[in-house]
């Protein structure tokens, strides 16, 4: 079985940004003015610009959110089975977990996630929880173990 490391699309994405600043620093510094302005004027290096910032921000959020309730399970020494996010018509619910915004939607206050964890002693636990961008992980709700009884 092959080792899946959940930080590869994460830390591919950040040596991806990082050879491109370093190709633009290089091409600012030692190219001749000319082939800079013949290269990247136009609409396309815009266009390719603004489209990889549309796709790419959402992807590391979600990436970097379900990175961040592994290591919240982890941390309490669970081990995860199923994580999923919960479908846009749901992420309104529990709306006492987060303030509400004065001008429009609140994007800060994070996504809904269905966990599914087995707990120290091997009981699987099913919580729901919220990742967001400012918060960390908030637990909103946690089923009891299902066939250990704890009394």
């Amino acid at each position: 079985m092959a080792r899946r490391d959940e930080n590869l699309m994460a830390s591919a994405a950040v040596a991806g940004f990082a050879l491109m600043m370093l190709l633009a620093l290089v091409g600012a510094l030692f190219l001749p003015p000319g082939i800079n302005s013949t290269l990247f004027t136009g609409r396309w290096p815009f266009a390719v610009s603004m489209v990889l910032f549309f796709v790419g921000v959402p992807v590391l959020l979600r990436v970097s959110q379900r990175s961040r309730i592994r290591r919240a399970v982890t941390g309490l020494g669970g081990t995860l089975v199923k994580l999923r996010r919960l479908p846009f018509w749901r992420q309104g619910e529990w709306p006492e977990s987060y303030q509400s915004s004065y001008y429009g939607y609140p994007w800060w206050r994070g996504v809904l996630y269905e966990v599914e964890f087995v707990d120290l002693l091997g009981g699987t636990r099913n919580g729901i929880c919220r990742s967001g961008f400012l918060r960390g992980v908030q637990w909103l709700d946690e089923s009891q173990p299902k066939g250990r009884s704890y009394v």
